[in-house]
């Protein structure tokens, strides 16, 4: 039997009945026809209706969803399934997914229909709303009478679906730098109408009004493309609110004044989107274990997908209306002002702005790429003096302001680093004390680590290859690996 479901049920007391008979048994549903009965307890003087509950069933003259129930197999071996759980009734006292069968048969008082289970029969209880199993057939507790049910409006509600689509995505339209105007997918949404009063024809109606807020959240992600963004979170405590790409993971920054504060959003065209950085090449990944750091990675197969949900429950700011989530868990900047999963609510929101004129984050850094210049000016003995002195010169004539602009200033220090990484350099230290007097930094290849040697070899050469700002990394060429970052001993790496 298939399953039931509703994307939205929203419940009355009052539903469209058309009356059985007072004796007739219901139906038997089978595939693809499905008729929903209420059951009405004849012992009670109020018309009493039995509605599911976890602890198994009681009546009630509310007439819900959970009182709705279709019928399966034969009068012989009967299931009862409820509307609302898609469970199966399993006695007086439980609601399980494979039921337990029974027999339905017409009342020999002539009033209505038995549910029998083994020679007993379902009763009320001491008349207190519950049910337990009688023997008696003659007794009016275990008669009942079944209504079909044929009208599903006022259960299965469009027109409150409706409101609720148009509320979200007009609560959506009010960040007009991701989402546009929603006017169209109101009237969109509007103009749904069920085909029938059935339950099919109205949950088709409901889906497809929740369809037309999934299309506008795919059109308004697919317009991001191609457009860059910062992303800011303005919570007080959280001074350095840029999210900016580091070498390895995303940092806080108290300013926009790098291209790795900038970042663009890639639709999956399915109602989700990869947090992409065009100046690093690199994505966010999915989020991990609670405040876990959120990974980067070059791989889009391997990113995240992201949706960006309007947050408005607990907002930092007015401007802060933004909750980037995946899979149902959100991202923040922790107080170390790192990227991290986050699952304790409004610490989450962020400002999300397009940026179209660089001027001001290529000035900045413009500036940036000069000091760096003018600090690895001061190494003479390892940077050209009249390439510094070049590539200061090309960088303020560069009057560029698109994105292309950081890769050129980049190209700059690069020329610079280029003639670095052609020279080999030892590192002695120039202690006076006897132990450490003229011990030069080797790489012993036996231990894998980097130690000082008395004798100066080829294990003590090393070349400068460039890590970003005024940072190198140092490389052994003779056994070709890096000197890794101090602490203990300095543990030697291939990469």
């Amino acid at each position: 039997m298939r399953k039931i479901t509703s994307l939205l049920m929203l419940f009355c007391m009052c539903v469209g009945m058309a009356w059985a008979g007072p004796t007739d048994l219901p139906v038997m549903s089978t595939e693809g026809d499905i008729k929903y009965y209420t059951i009405s307890n004849t012992r009670s003087t109020s018309g009493d209706y039995l509605y599911w509950t976890a602890n198994g069933v009681k009546d009630s003259n509310e007439r819900t969803a959970a009182s709705f129930f279709y019928f399966t197999g034969s009068a012989e071996k009967c299931y009862i399934h409820n509307y609302s759980t898609n469970l199966l009734f399993s006695g007086a006292g439980a609601w399980t997914a494979a039921g337990v069968p029974c027999k339905l048969s017409v009342s020999p008082l002539g009033t209505g229909f038995m549910i029998g289970f083994n020679d007993t029969f379902l009763n009320e209880k001491n008349f207190n709303n519950e049910f337990t199993t009688w023997g008696d057939v003659n007794d009016a507790g275990s008669i009942f009478v079944v209504e079909e049910i044929t009208d599903f409006s006022a259960i299965i509600d469009v027109p409150a679906a409706k409101a609720a689509a148009i509320a979200e995505v007009n609560n959506y339209a009010v960040v007009s730098s991701i989402y546009p105007a929603a006017t169209s997918t109101v009237e969109a949404i509007n103009a749904v109408t069920p085909a029938d009063n059935s339950i099919a024809g109205l949950n088709a109606a409901v889906e497809a009004i929740n369809a037309k807020v999934v299309d506008y959240k795919k059109a308004a992600y697919a317009a991001l493309e191609g457009k860059y963004f910062s992303i800011q979170t303005l919570t007080t405590e959280r001074t350095k609110g840029f999210m900016e790409m580091a070498s390895s993971n995303v940092v806080g920054a108290a300013t926009l004044a790098s291209p790795a504060g900038l970042w663009q959003f890639v639709s999956n065209n399915d109602g989700t989107l990869k947090v992409f950085n065009p100046y690093t090449g690199k994505y966010l990944c999915e989020p991990q274990g609670a405040s876990a750091e959120v990974a980067v990675t070059t791989d889009a197969n391997s990113a995240g997908n992201y949706t960006l949900e309007v947050n408005d429950t607990n907002p930092a700011v007015a401007d802060a209306k933004i909750k980037l989530t995946s899979n149902g868990k959100s991202v923040h900047m922790a107080g170390g002002h790192t990227l991290v999963r986050w699952d304790n609510g409004g610490a989450s929101e962020w400002q999300v702005k397009e940026v179209t004129n660089f001027a001001d984050v290529i000035n900045a850094y413009k500036t940036k790429t000069i000091t760096t210049l003018d600090e690895w000016a001061q190494l003479s003995v390892v940077f050209d003096a009249s390439l510094i002195t070049t590539a200061k010169a090309n960088i303020n004539n560069i009057n560029t302001t698109d994105f292309a602009t950081f890769a050129a200033l980049d190209a700059e220090l690069t020329n610079v680093t280029d003639a670095v990484a052609a020279k080999m350099f030892t590192f002695q230290t120039l202690a006076t004390d006897a132990h450490r007097e003229n011990v030069w930094v080797s790489a012993n290849a036996s231990t894998g680590k980097a130690i000082g040697a008395v004798e100066q070899d080829y294990n003590a050469i090393w070349s400068l290859r460039h890590a970003g700002g005024v940072s190198f990394y140092m490389f052994n060429e003779l056994n070709q690996v890096y000197m890794g970052n101090p602490g203990g001993n300095c543990v030697l790496s291939a990469e």
